[in-house]
């Protein structure tokens, strides 16, 4: 909407007029199915895992400190988080549906505009489109299926908390695909996926300027992470695991942050020990294996 010489009322607001879409009741109802059972796996328990395996459910804090993600001139940060994790479980399944569900199409046709005196009035036009039918059924028949057999999904929601401690706050959702292979006798794990993250760090501690007349200031610094981790974990043992992590960052790859923030592509690596109701993680994370560049990540998850 052009702003004119006149100041516009409220009528000067968009009205959108959508025509009614045919045939949409059938992609709610397969919704509707697929959140009933979003919850009713959420009931289910262990023992009712599918051909993936039993459900596993993770609540961990965790605590990182160093600058991995950091500018070269900071100091160091320290983040405190809480995560919420499941395997073969409900987060996972939504985050499923949410993606693949299909959508009606939506084209503009058209905007008019008229005025009186003071007052203008926009009305847009749209035509919708709802999903095919052959689409919708496909939807209604994967829900089923992942109901029936479960998927191989790991998804992660991470919160840090300045409250807990530390610089940090923001978010971060990730979504694994895991599969296991035998290899020699031992078991190996491999994970790919999708990883989003928005942390914003407060109060960081920045050089400003060059020696030795440099002096430090405090400032906002933002991390964005977009991209496609790979996780190999190696199971020396049933109650110990090594693992190694990359993080290809796109939004670093293609310069798509500011100019003075950085979006690094991350490697981790580290242990965990698997024990009963308990699983406790210790690692490194590190943008280019120099000293200055590592964050120390400590973590203790109850996994039910």
């Amino acid at each position: 909407m052009k702003r004119g010489a006149v100041e516009a009322s409220a009528a000067d607001r968009p009205r959108v007029t959508r025509p009614r879409a045919p045939g949409g009741s059938r992609l709610l109802t397969a919704l509707a199915v697929a959140a009933a059972l979003l919850v009713t796996g959420c009931a289910g328990g262990k023992q009712h895992g599918g051909a993936f395996g039993p459900r596993r459910y993770k609540l961990a804090y965790g605590l990182e400190q160093g600058s991995a993600r950091l500018p070269a001139t900071a100091r160091g940060a320290t983040m405190s988080y809480l995560s919420y994790s499941d395997f073969n479980g409900p987060l996972g399944k939504l985050l499923l549906f949410m993606a693949t569900a299909p959508q009606p199409t939506v084209k503009h046709l058209g905007t008019h505009r008229s005025c009186s005196g003071g007052t203008c009035t926009v009305t847009s036009y749209y035509s919708v489109t709802p999903p095919r039918e052959e689409d919708v059924q496909r939807f209604t028949r994967m829900v089923e299926d992942v109901e029936k057999h479960g998927h191989p999904i790991e998804a992660t929601l991470q919160l840090p908390l300045r409250s807990l401690g530390g610089e940090a706050g923001g978010w971060s959702l990730e979504v694994l695909f895991k599969g296991w292979r035998g290899f020699r006798g031992q078991l190996v794990e491999v994970a790919g996926g999708f990883n989003y993250s928005a942390f914003t760090y407060e109060g960081l501690l920045v050089r400003d300027g060059n020696f030795p007349a440099a002096s430090e200031v405090t400032r906002t610094y933002r991390f964005q992470e977009a991209g496609f981790p790979l996780r190999v974990a190696w199971y020396a043992t049933p109650v110990l695991s090594l693992y190694l992590r990359h993080d290809l960052n796109v939004i670093g790859l293609l310069q798509l942050e500011d100019e003075d923030e950085r979006a690094p592509s991350l490697t981790s690596f580290g242990v965990r020990a698997h024990l009963p109701v308990l699983e406790l993680r210790a690692g490194l994370v590190t943008d280019s294996f120099h000293p200055e560049s590592a964050t120390l990540s400590l973590e203790a998850a109850l996994v039910f």
